[in-house]
């Protein structure tokens, strides 16, 4: 996993469960940090606090497989819940594992309908994090207004990427062109620091729009 998208993901969770804080990807393999994000998200989805991480983490895979309209069953290649409680797998494979299920689970809740928080909450943070945020996003919800919500199989693929700043300008090494009309910020000069304008929420909403049939 590239370092900065790791940093990004760690900042974003802890800007929106501080009281759950995490110093690394592999904090979250006790399901606590997923169950308040889903909280956050829409407390109808967690009507009862699970009690052991096992339970807490069959929850968030039961609303990732709803959310996404995909069985994750033990070995899936999209996402491996089992994987990630079992002792003799190494942290490297775990974190990973994690860093997919985080990501798949912040865009789920980036995409509902009650997702002003974590749209705030991102667009409060640095300007370096906002923009990682944004790399890490733009791939699946392109592929939200195309498809629908759908993980493909690469879609994790964007945590290994490194992201390059040139002046004012943005890009991620090895990834595919996308739609030059599709944009999630723009960089503007002011002094020596650039204004990141976070445009997630409109996008979002349009998408909803389209889905809603308006």
């Amino acid at each position: 996993m590239d370092n900065n998208k790791r940093k990004a993901l760690i900042e974003w969770v802890n800007s929106l469960v501080p009281s759950n804080s995490i110093r690394s990807v592999l904090d979250l393999q006790d399901g606590k940090a997923f169950i308040q994000l889903l909280q956050l998200s829409d407390e109808c989805l967690v009507p009862e606090a699970p009690q052991t991480a096992q339970q807490r983490l069959d929850l968030v895979k039961q609303y990732l497989e709803g959310f996404y309209s995909v069985s994750l069953l033990p070995g899936s290649t999209l996402l491996d819940f089992k994987l990630i409680v079992q002792d003799s797998v190494n942290r490297k494979d775990k974190e990973w594992e994690l860093g997919k299920i985080l990501l798949a689970l912040l865009e789920a809740c980036v995409l509902e309908k009650k997702n002003n928080t974590f749209v705030t909450t991102a667009t409060s943070l640095p300007e370096l994090v906002q923009m990682e945020i944004m790399q890490m996003l733009q791939p699946l919800i392109i592929n939200a207004q195309d498809v629908g919500n759908h993980l493909t199989e690469d879609f994790a693929d964007i945590l290994t990427k490194t992201t390059v700043t040139q002046g004012n300008m943005s890009r991620v090494t090895s990834t595919p062109n996308v739609d030059h009309s599709f944009s999630f910020s723009r960089f503007s000069n002011h002094g020596t620091g650039y204004k990141c304008i976070f445009k997630v929420k409109v996008v979002v909403l349009s998408v909803h729009r389209v889905h809603l049939g308006y």
